[in-house]
């Protein structure tokens, strides 16, 4: 029972979508006809423990037209606790994550494109991760505790940087992470 559009729009600063609580924080965003999550022009939001185009239990597709759209500063899509508490973003139509044009967002710590047992492949259709345009500073993974994401079975590639009508991606960092099983490139430079 989604909804037509967003199934969440942020336009707003420090907003907290999900928690570090298991099952009693997490939500389920799924069914709608754009983003499940659209963060228009926030600043330093989180997303944590979030299925994103799944069905409740994590492990089917109840696709969004897209999972996690951000043009914001210093917004977090994932976190890292005591125990490991990922976004699932997976089943998506579109893509899983976009940053477009927005500088120093993180994302780490999710699995983008299988079921929340990620030995199970649920991709989405377009790209697991895109950063955009003039994006910088983007943090996809890293090596310290939790920050790894998992980016498989995606319809198109793993990670996808490229630039658009706003400029073209510098200074971001793509690293620690999985990516396999992707229909194309694991990363992609420039779309080429």
């Amino acid at each position: 029972m989604g909804n037509g559009s967003n199934g969440i729009l942020v336009n707003g600063d420090d907003n907290l979508i999900g928690g570090l609580i298991a099952h009693a924080q997490r939500n389920v965003i799924s069914g709608n006809g754009t983003q499940g999550i659209y963060i228009t022009s926030g600043d330093g939001n989180q997303i944590v423990n979030n299925f994103i185009g799944t069905t409740a239990d994590g492990m089917s597709a109840l696709n969004n037209g897209s999972g996690v759209y951000v043009n914001g500063t210093g917004n977090i899509i994932g976190g890292k606790g005591e125990i490991r508490l990922p976004n699932v973003i997976s089943g998506n139509t579109g893509y899983g994550v976009r940053i477009n044009s927005s500088p120093d967002n993180i994302v780490w710590g999710n699995i983008i494109g299988a079921t929340r047992d990620p030995r199970l492949p649920l991709g989405n259709g377009g790209d697991g991760i895109e950063v955009l345009g003039d994006a910088s500073g983007t943090q996809v993974g890293g090596i310290g505790y939790q920050e790894p994401n998992i980016i498989a079975n995606n319809g198109l590639q793993g990670v996808l940087l490229q630039d658009n009508i706003a400029g073209e991606p510098v200074s971001n960092t793509v690293r620690g992470n999985a990516i396999y099983n992707n229909e194309l490139l694991g990363i992609d430079l420039g779309g080429d």
